[in-house]
């Protein structure tokens, strides 16, 4: 038998690539929920379909969106 040790963390190694993401705190005070909401939403420790799991979600698609589109005009502009 092996004895397993409490003690030893591993870490989620399948959580995906998000692009960025605006802090849990700010997001927080936009949606109108705690911080720790946002966190547990954002790894699927909360469900995404209540009123507020669907705030953070689509807020979140909504930022990643916009802010890859400026980076697209940004780079065409300044000609990267």
């Amino acid at each position: 038998m092996q004895s397993k040790d409490k003690n030893i963390k591993t870490r989620n190694t399948k959580m995906k690539n998000t692009g960025p993401q605006l802090p849990a705190d700010q997001l927080a005070d936009i949606v109108g929920c705690s911080v720790s909401t946002v966190k547990k939403v954002r790894t699927n420790k909360r469900s995404d379909e209540t009123v507020t799991g669907l705030k953070v979600k689509v807020f979140d698609e909504l930022y990643e969106a916009g802010t890859t589109e400026l980076i697209s005009h940004i780079k065409q502009i300044v000609k990267i």
